[in-house]
């Protein structure tokens, strides 16, 4: 048997839907080895990295900030595109700003918390109706389901089935409008 202790992943979740983009993000938080992970998907991100590098100008750099800081230094480097590393003004190693800026990145931290809470459980619950959607799938299988004798029992398990594919499109929808409502609430 071969194993693996280190992962190169290039933008894994484009073509994956939600219930896959959640079952690697879970497979990737259990690997023992190392991941180079290059994506634009804030959440796969978040959930599966310690450190974050920054390719840019020939160089790659520790990205030393958060990934909510990543759009506000995309926003100075576009400013002054003929910086050569991270910038950095002057004024930012001063005791006074370096709490106020710490100060703000909690508070924005807090305001945004709620949201990622609302995510969180999202999630889970995804996960729970999807369990509870291949068990009635499997359910659905079984040849003996489609006798005579077991009509009732088949209609109510395709009424329980059209009512789980209904929450499950209700709470894919509430995961997708949070996470944009997130998102849009981490570039302010």
């Amino acid at each position: 048997m071969c194993r693996s202790d280190l992962l190169l992943l290039d933008e894994p979740t484009n073509h994956l839907d939600l219930e896959m983009r959640h079952r690697l993000s879970q497979a990737l938080q259990d690997f023992q080895g190392a991941m180079v992970i290059v994506s634009h998907d804030r959440h796969l991100l978040r959930t599966t990295t310690d450190r974050l590098l920054l390719v840019n100008n020939g160089r790659v750099d520790e990205f030393k900030d958060d990934l909510d800081a990543y759009p506000r230094w995309l926003k100075q480097s576009r400013a002054a595109p003929d910086a050569k590393a991270i910038p950095a003004a002057p004024a930012q190693h001063s005791a006074s700003v370096r709490k106020e800026r710490k100060r703000q990145q909690a508070e924005q931290r807090r305001s945004i918390q709620p949201l990622r809470d609302q995510l969180r459980r999202l999630d889970q619950e995804l996960a729970s109706l999807n369990e509870k959607n291949g068990e009635l799938e499997i359910e659905l299988a079984r040849s003996e389901l489609y006798d005579d004798a077991n009509k009732h029992r088949l209609q109510a398990l395709i009424s329980a089935k059209r009512e789980l594919d209904q929450r499950l499109a209700a709470t894919e929808e509430a995961w997708l409008s949070v996470g944009e409502e997130l998102e849009a609430a981490q570039h302010d």
